[in-house]
Parts: C-alpha cells; structure tokens; sequence
C-alpha cells in the first residue's frame, strides 16, 4: 500500500512540476513587458483614467473630497433641523 502511494506521488510530481514551471516563466514574462513601459507613457495613461473616472464614473466611492465634506454639512444641517 505504501509503494502505491509513492508511486503516486512520484508521477503526480512529474506531471505538475513541468506546469509550474511553465506557468513560472510566463509570470516572469508578463512582468519584464512592464519594464518596457516608460514613466511618461504611464502619466498619460494615470490622466486618462482620472478623465474617465470624473466623466463617467458616478459612484459614491469615487467622488472627491469635497463633495463628501459638503454632504456632510448638508447631513448635519439636517440633523439639527
């Protein structure tokens, strides 16, 4: 019974070692492509994600600063009405 387990594990182990492997050098692959990726490229695309998220986006997550803080104020005027 023993030698069935070992046996297993032996085959199971030359089965999944290759895979991660593989999977281990495609990892290594997609993180050298942000390397190529140069720091100006990056801002351009950082504004116009904020772009995006200001125009289209509409969530109470998301909003800035200061239209938390004026909700606030409108909340605690309520509140001593």
């Amino acid at each position: 019974m023993m030698l069935c387990g070992i046996v297993f594990t032996v085959i199971s182990q030359c089965i999944l070692l290759p895979i991660v492997f593989s999977v281990h050098r495609t990892n290594n692959k997609v993180l050298s492509l942000f390397g190529y990726i140069h720091e100006k490229d990056v801002k351009v695309l950082e504004k116009r994600c904020e772009d995006y998220i200001q125009d289209h986006l509409q969530d109470e997550n998301l909003k800035t600063a200061e239209d938390k803080k004026k909700q606030m104020k409108e909340y605690e005027e309520e509140a001593e009405k």
